[in-house]
């Protein structure tokens, strides 16, 4: 009978990894709102008493986890699509309408966070993706690899070449609406109240986002990383670590090394303010899309590694806890971005160099952990987890623990 997952089921592993890679998330998102390409303009940036360190650690932070948290994350959506797939066949028929349930339910939340809470939403992206998974379900192996290569590298490389190689074409148009969006965003976000933030991410989306030839590309990358996803999911590396122990230690080095060395020469204008024109440009861009996924693989090993020995699995108890809620934690970032930067809540933008962005994913990050472990102790699920189960099952599932804890 089709019934939300039992908590004995779960992969503690996938739990983890999941934690951690919503902690990139986090970091990542912090870190795109204050600069030049969001909502702080470089002129202010530049300004901060912080600008020596900031600068350094804005390459730190860009070349070990911009790009790779996200890949991380999206891979295991499509792991878990699998996962799910595989357990429903046993159960017999019906899992194809109850996914797609799960997706609009899951489309719902994230239209309600993208306009109301956070422009830089990606679960309305992933319900409109995730139907193409249930699409290619019986799919080759073969197909599912080599086709999400393709899209996870080449669909944004290919919207960067069509802005280069289209002048007057609507990819290159983009160019000065983003950059002029930047201005009018961080009036609205440091100066207004939540009517100007809310007026600021309608414009936002519907001028820079979703109104616009980006959505199609970015979709296609992160369709890519699902299909990357369902197929590690088929090779079951993550559903039994401890087999896969030797190829896990293996292909750390491999993934970690080779990832963090592609993805360098594009993030070294970070440091040097000296970028890459034409088609270094595009090489460079391809190497860092590349290693997105290379880096997001040797993360991914390196807690399934550490959760195989006593300690590391104690350890990764806090990252496991915060990924059994990753959706009520995600839709908790929106707390950072309103309360902490926007003018709505402190207004720290004007101050928010690398050291305050750093300081406080580190801080809210520890918070969502503890929070986390407490929530989980006296209920079965995160609040939004519990909610989403209920609308996709039909059914209400327990939600407190009993006594006992169980």
């Amino acid at each position: 009978m089709a019934a939300p997952l039992a908590e004995p089921d779960r992969l503690f592993v996938l739990d983890a990894i999941r934690g951690f890679a919503l902690f990139g998330v986090l970091l990542i998102n912090l870190t795109w709102i204050a600069s030049p390409e969001l909502a702080l303009p470089a002129p202010v940036r530049d300004a901060l008493p912080s600008a020596g360190i900031d600068r350094p650690l804005r390459f730190l932070m860009a070349w070990l986890m911009e790009g790779k948290a996200q890949a991380l994350f999206s891979m295991l959506f499509g792991l878990g699509f699998a996962i799910q797939l595989q357990r429903a066949q046993a159960r017999g028929p019906g899992f194809a309408a109850r996914y797609l349930r799960r997706l609009g339910i899951l489309l719902a939340i994230g239209a309600f966070n993208l306009y109301f809470l956070w422009l830089g939403d990606i679960l309305h992206l992933y319900a409109l993706a995730g139907v193409v998974l249930l699409v290619v379900r019986h799919a080759s192996d073969r197909v599912l690899l080599w086709a999400g290569l393709l899209l996870s590298v080449g669909a944004m490389l290919a919207f960067d070449l069509w802005i280069d190689l289209s002048p007057d074409g609507p990819a290159a148009r983009l160019m000065p609406v983003w950059e002029s969006g930047v201005a009018s965003r961080y009036v609205a976000w440091s100066q207004g109240g939540y009517g100007d933030y809310l007026a600021d991410n309608i414009r936002s989306n519907g001028q820079e986002y979703l109104g616009t030839v980006l959505l199609p590309f970015f979709m296609g990358q992160v369709i890519g990383r699902f299909l990357l996803g369902f197929w590690i999911a088929r090779r079951g590396w993550f559903q039994d670590v401890a087999r896969y122990r030797a190829g896990f230690r293996r292909a750390l080095p491999l993934l970690l090394v080779g990832g963090l060395a592609v993805s360098l020469p594009a993030k070294l204008s970070v440091l040097t303010d000296d970028y890459f024109e034409g088609w270094a440009y595009h090489l460079a861009n391809a190497g860092d899309l590349l290693g997105m996924l290379l880096v997001a693989g040797g993360y991914a090993c390196a807690i399934a590694l550490w959760t195989l020995t006593p300690q590391g699995r104690r350890r990764c108890e806090g990252l496991a806890a915060v990924g059994r809620m990753a959706l009520t934690q995600y839709l908790l970032h929106a707390l950072v971005y309103l309360g902490l930067l926007s003018n709505v809540g402190l207004g720290l933008l004007p101050r928010a160099g690398g050291t305050t962005v750093l300081t406080i994913a580190i801080l809210f990050f520890a918070l969502q952990v503890i929070t986390s472990r407490w929530w989980l102790r006296r209920f079965r699920f995160g609040p939004m987890e519990w909610l989403w189960r209920w609308c996709t099952y039909g059914q209400r599932p327990a939600f407190r623990r009993d006594p006992t804890g169980t």
